[in-house]
């Protein structure tokens, strides 16, 4: 269900349960919450399968059906199947995320079970659930899984959860919560947080997150499972996958360090906001300023190749990172056309689609998350793994070797700086990972004025820049770098596109107070501030 608002008190309407204090027995062992939408033609006997089908005692089992009010025939079929002393809520366009949620919140069990419309319980699952929270001690279980699939597509969902779930089997591994059907003790659910509906799907991960730092208990049994019908229609299948991934990204926008911590580095954040585009059309115009004022010919050719490589990305505006997603999900979608009769070639066709399409709706995300502005550089000494990514253009995710760990920047690659009037030393420490820079295979430029050659030192384990800000230059000011591609063995995995290997980058005045002969004054040309964000 994609979207994701909660349920305001104007648009909740509860048909049965607490309203009436008559109903109001003692209070249930078990509460299942289950919202109707996305049902695929199952809800009435996922409700029958807790309604009716349980070993255990009805009056200690209750039931917190949601609606979002969009099937009224079958709202008035599921209520003639509750008890007394369970609950009907009608919430109009609420989300899947904001149903659950509040479904926890009016839940009168010590034990809250959710779960979806198209999932049907076995017999003796409630029961099984109960025994194992008070026989482990643990504050959750997420209960196991029998899929059926009607057709490719489900089959291929079946597959993707197999293996999104087989790490999640390993003791020790964090992600213990599955939406399909998982239990979890009240007081732990609320102490955590939390189902975040304006999170959509991510709410999932985002929540065992919380269990996990909380340090809070979660098994997945297979004593008490669920029978889950998979999605048989590619568009809510791509629908899922887009509250996903717009969730994502506002999570990782929330909470960076939580996210790197469990999930690593997100690569297309770099695209947020369309601020790639904008990076192009900064790095492009200082390509074309810098290919003009080059006094060598090494430096024009580097600046001549950033302006032939931007170009495309200029001319396709915003969107342009999502050209060749989709392009390749178009690709992958007609090999599944071509191959549905071929078993094995299909499935993997249909893997292919799922993969991209995962892809693909990141990447839209992403560039419709509004970009924060970058935070830029001053005068002292950071390590480049330390910055964060929304402060760096053109740099690709931190990784160690031996030497360290650092970053690549691509072959070009635009740096905000917030530097007073003065000269400075900037340098990049390389730590001798390439070896191969030579005369003409290194260039930079501030606001599109290139550096004269003289100007720029290549060492063994560092490059350096001399350079003058004058004080007619806007603050913050951008400086590019454009660097030799590093060639790399034919058969080599990495198809990244490699310029300069960045340990630290350390800036300071120069200790003399006149410029060099290589100094540069980076004046006279009108300039905005930086904008744009990571390599491309």
């Amino acid at each position: 269900m994609q979207g994701g608002t909660g349920l305001s008190e104007r648009s909740a309407v509860r048909e049965l349960g607490a309203a009436d204090p008559a109903n109001r027995a003692a209070q249930p062992e078990l509460s299942i919450i289950l919202p109707l939408v996305e049902h695929r033609g199952h809800a009435l006997a996922s409700v029958r399968s807790w309604a009716t089908g349980q070993s255990h005692a009805r009056s200690a089992i209750e039931l917190v059906v949601l609606s979002d009010g969009s099937e009224p025939r079958l709202d008035a079929s599921v209520r003639a199947l509750l008890a007394e002393h369970d609950q009907f809520v009608i919430a109009a366009g609420a989300s899947l995320m904001a149903l659950l949620h509040s479904g926890a919140e009016r839940a009168r069990g010590a034990v809250l079970l959710f779960t979806e419309a198209h999932c049907e319980a076995e017999r003796g699952a409630g029961a099984a659930v109960l025994h194992h929270l008070a026989e482990r001690g643990v504050d959750g279980v997420s209960l196991g899984t029998v899929s059926r699939s009607r057709n490719h597509l489900a089959r291929m969902e079946d597959r993707m959860f197999a293996r999104h779930m087989a790490p999640m089997l390993a003791p020790e591994h964090w992600y213990k919560i599955m939406l399909r059907a998982f239990a979890i003790r009240r007081d732990c659910y609320f102490a955590a947080g939390g189902l975040r509906p304006e999170l959509g799907l991510f709410a999932e991960p985002a929540f065992a997150m919380a269990l996990h730092r909380l340090g809070r208990p979660i098994e997945i049994i297979d004593t008490a499972k669920v029978i889950h019908h998979s999605n048989t229609k590619w568009r809510s299948s791509y629908g899922d996958v887009q509250s996903h991934a717009r969730g994502q990204c506002a999570f990782r926008a929330a909470s960076p360090a939580e996210y790197s911590r469990y999930l690593g580095a997100l690569p297309e954040w770099r695209h947020r906001g369309g601020a790639s585009a904008r990076f192009a059309r900064s790095a492009w115009s200082d390509c074309v300023a810098a290919a003009a004022t080059a006094d060598g010919w090494g430096a024009r050719r580097l600046a001549a190749m950033g302006v032939a490589q931007l170009t495309p990305a200029v001319a396709l505006g915003r969107h342009a990172p999502a050209f060749p997603i989709a392009a390749r999900l178009g690709a992958a979608a007609l090999r599944r056309w071509f191959w549905r009769w071929h078993g094995a070639r299909r499935d993997r066709a249909f893997d292919d689609v799922h993969r991209r399409m995962v892809l693909h709706a990141r990447m839209r995300a992403v560039l419709d998350f509004p970009a924060s502005p970058p935070r830029p550089i001053g005068i002292g000494r950071v390590a480049a793994p330390d910055l964060a990514d929304e402060d760096l253009f053109g740099f690709y995710s931190a990784e160690t070797i031996a030497a360290g760990t650092f970053r690549w920047s691509a072959p070009m690659a635009l740096i905000p700086l917030d530097l007073a009037p003065g000269r400075y030393a900037i340098t990049f420490e390389t730590r001798g990972v390439r070896w191969d820079l030579g005369d003409g295979a290194l260039a930079a430029a501030l606001n599109g004025r290139a550096l004269p050659s003289a100007a720029i030192a290549i060492g063994a384990d560092a490059v350096s820049l001399d350079l003058v800000v004058d004080a007619s230059l806007p603050r913050p000011q951008r400086l590019l770098l454009l660097c030799a591609p590093l060639r790399k063995p034919r058969n080599t995995a990495d198809r990244r596109s490699l310029g300069l290997p960045v340990f630290s980058i350390a800036i300071a005045p120069a200790r003399h107070g006149t410029p060099s002969s290589g100094a540069v004054h980076a004046a006279g040309r009108a300039a905005t501030g930086p904008s744009g964000v990571p390599a491309l």
